[in-house]
């Protein structure tokens, strides 16, 4: 009868041991010592060979005995406590082989999908107490960003959970997107409305610039006006009947409580943004052309510009002190070179890795907000075009009025 791997691994270890005067039951300071008292680095090196202990650039050098014999024992204990694992590998067939990486990485997912698990139970537990109110953004995700516990004792969350049972919450945006719909429908078939419309495309645009969802935007340019809001939501019944998102749009782009134009000034703006102005230290050796007797200076540089849609990751561009020339650079090379010295560095928000950056979506948002500026096509039209293509074969009344458009893109 043929032995397992770990009988034959058992084997083999013994045949070891007894070929280096070693023995299965001694401690780790037993093991040091007899390392220790072989008679050159050559011999311990022969063992380690043997048991398949791998030293990463380590050179045998009689300058070095002590410091090599030292790394040597502490490798080799290492290899031992873990059951000489490259040893076992060495001495598998092809079919245990596979067989045994399938086994590593079953066990690598089920220690992610605990690890998710457990980021999800602490992401519920925040929430716990966060039932959704009139202020919550239309943009919040259920189960993330609030619950619809206890929903009988609040009408609002119970509201909002008839709200959800109808859809799924990655329709919203479809939502928010009829909501537009309507409202340009109605302010631009009304001549006193002209600066309606004019404030519809820019809060379109202010999302677009900004790489969030229309009622994210809307949300922010508001706060702090709930209360205008919902007096002006009260004063006539076809209002109070209205969808939360087409109310609050249309209250936005036909009152003149809140400027869109001091809202660009008082909104945060996207983190990514936050980094112009930030200060670097180069040296000559990052640029792959720099001369020779350059290499070894230090180049003051300034990030003044963002391209968040650049496929290679370099978002960042930045120009030398005294040289009117770009640089194209990415996240981690801000990281190695940022003038830690200089005194605005405090302000600056540099996390370790950076945040996830969306390219497609952000291509797409610049795409879309060049056509709308451009003064030779149709406002909005490519809008009325994506929403013509994506609802035409699902909704006859968003195609009838998709069709009024007189151009589309």
């Amino acid at each position: 009868m043929s032995l397992d791997i770990d009988e034959r691994l058992e084997q083999k270890k013994l045949e070891l041991y007894k070929k280096h005067g070693l023995d299965g039951s001694m401690s780790d300071e037993e093991v040091a010592n007899k390392i220790r008292s072989l008679s050159s680095n050559k011999v311990r090196q022969q063992l380690l060979n043997d048991f398949k202990v791998q030293l990463n650039g380590l050179t045998i050098n009689g300058n070095y005995q002590q410091k090599n014999c030292k790394q040597m024992i502490d490798t080799f204990l290492e290899h031992r406590n873990e059951g000489f694992p490259r040893l076992r590998c060495k001495i598998m067939s092809p079919a245990e082989r596979k067989a045994d990486q399938k086994a590593a990485n079953k066990a690598l997912n089920a220690k992610k999908t605990a690890k998710r698990a457990e980021k999800r139970a602490k992401e519920k537990a925040s929430i716990v107490d966060n039932n959704p109110t009139f202020n919550t953004p239309a943009f919040a995700v259920p189960g993330k960003d609030f619950n619809v516990l206890r929903h009988e004792d609040d009408v609002v969350t119970a509201a909002a959970l008839f709200y959800f049972k109808g859809s799924h919450w990655r329709e919203w945006q479809y939502f928010t997107l009829l909501a537009y719909i309507h409202v340009a429908g109605r302010v631009s078939n009304e001549r006193e409305n002209e600066g309606a419309v004019q404030k519809l495309v820019q809060l379109y645009e202010l999302s677009l610039e900004r790489r969030e969802t229309l009622m994210e935007t809307a949300s922010k340019v508001s706060e702090g006006h709930v209360n205008e809001y919902f007096a002006w939501k009260e004063q006539t019944s076809n209002r109070q009947i209205m969808d939360r998102d087409e109310s609050q749009i249309e209250w936005l782009v036909t009152s003149d409580v809140v400027s869109l134009d001091e809202s660009r000034r008082k909104i945060s703006i996207p983190w990514i943004r936050t980094l112009i102005g930030l200060h670097l230290i180069v040296p000559g050796r990052w640029w792959t052309r720099c001369k020779k007797k350059d290499k070894s200076k230090l180049w003051r540089c300034e990030i003044d510009s963002i391209n968040d849609t650049d496929k290679e990751e370099k978002y960042f561009g930045i120009k030398c002190h005294g040289d009117g020339v770009r640089y194209w650079i990415k996240y981690e090379t801000i990281k190695k070179y940022v003038d830690t010295d200089h005194v605005d560095y405090p302000k600056y928000d540099l996390p370790e890795k950076q945040p996830s950056i969306d390219q497609e979506f952000n291509a797409r948002c610049e795409q879309t907000l060049r056509r709308l500026k451009d003064p030779n096509g149709e406002i909005a039209s490519c809008f009325w075009w994506l929403v013509l293509k994506y609802w035409e074969s699902n909704n006859s009344f968003i195609l009838a009025l998709c069709s009024r458009q007189q151009k589309v893109c």
